[in-house]
């Protein structure tokens, strides 16, 4: 599945999205289950393996979840403070992306 997600991460609209942004979505897209779509990867493993300070981290992922893009579904310690949670991911499916790509900017705002 993770092939897939990154093919739907390659096709998708992203001319807005910052590469802060990008980098942290198309790492979580990588290391989703392929039945599942969820990925759980702790803030400090995304930080150190990308290449950017926690608090980077942790204000992409909160974007990204914003703009719908990923849901934050917890994890199994019960959201207990320092410990992975899941990302399930939301991407747009491929057919959905052709079909719009008329269009000219995603709608994402607010950056």
């Amino acid at each position: 599945m993770a092939n897939t997600l990154l093919k739907q991460f390659r096709y998708m609209n992203k001319g807005d999205l910052p590469t802060g942004l990008k980098l942290v979505l198309m790492y979580l897209c990588d290391l989703a289950n392929k039945e599942t779509q969820i990925a759980f990867p702790s803030i400090a493993t995304m930080a150190k393996e990308i290449g950017m300070s926690e608090k980077q981290v942790r204000r992409w992922t909160h974007k990204l979840e914003k703009i719908g893009l990923i849901k934050i579904v917890g994890n199994r310690f019960g959201g207990d403070k320092g410990k992975s949670c899941r990302y399930q991911i939301t991407l747009p499916a491929i057919t959905d992306i052709k079909n719009k790509s008329q269009q000219t900017s995603p709608p994402y705002r607010d950056w």
